[in-house]
């Protein structure tokens, strides 16, 4: 290791073996790069050259930068602008989510509203029953009453009764009657009901609106 060595560039120095690295890196002709290689100088030459090199390519030294920082410019340009289009693409899909997502609550709010229709306690939208013989009760001034119904699955059970001996009058009653689903109701039942009596004779209709 202590072998000493010709510097190989024939500057007439001997140096131990393992002190020639640190030589060559002070060594004045050793070849090296221009410092403006990074921006496009290809020129390579001894070392001892490297500052007159330096002194008479300043032009061309700053006319390389000048052009690789315009290239890097360009460069920052095109990707900001790759990156904003990028940004307004995320945006107008977030946006579309969101539209996305709003239709979907207004959805899930109309199953909600149509399960809550179905739930136990809840009364039909409409119910609809035929009097027959309505002459014949009238007559004999008795009362008619409905087929029992349920307000909905597992809901309130009801019939109507239709009474006709009050001279000119007619009274329509509701009744509820103990049905199999009466533990899971909530009581005491508070909810309007509105009775239509249409005549299919005279085509005309009559509300009748209530309370329970």
């Amino acid at each position: 290791p202590k072998l000493s060595v010709q510097c190989p560039n024939g500057c007439n120095v001997s140096v131990p073996r393992t002190d020639m690295p640190a030589h060559l890196d002070k060594c004045q002709r050793q070849s090296v790069h221009c410092p403006f290689q990074h921006v496009g100088c290809t020129h390579e030459f001894p070392r001892s050259e490297l500052e007159l090199h330096s002194q008479d390519h300043v032009t061309k030294h700053l006319s390389l930068a000048c052009t690789r920082l315009c290239t890097l410019q360009e460069s920052f340009l095109a990707k900001t602008e790759e990156k904003d289009k990028q940004v307004a693409t995320l945006e107008r899909r977030a946006s579309e989510k969101d539209k996305c997502i709003a239709a979907l609550e207004l959805r899930l709010q109309g199953l909600e509203t149509y399960i809550g229709s179905c739930l136990p306690g809840n009364l039909p939208a409409l119910f609809t029953t035929t009097l027959t013989g309505f002459a014949k009760f009238r007559a004999n001034s008795d009362a008619w009453f409905s087929q029992p119904f349920y307000t909905g699955l597992a809901g309130y059970k009801m019939g109507l009764k239709v009474h006709t001996a009050i001279e000119s009058d007619m009274a329509v009653h509701v009744y509820i009657f103990q049905g199999e689903f009466d533990a899971g109701l909530r009581w005491p039942l508070t909810a309007e009901i509105t009775i239509e009596l249409v005549s299919h004779l005279a085509r005309t209709c009559l509300h009748l609106p209530g309370g329970v």
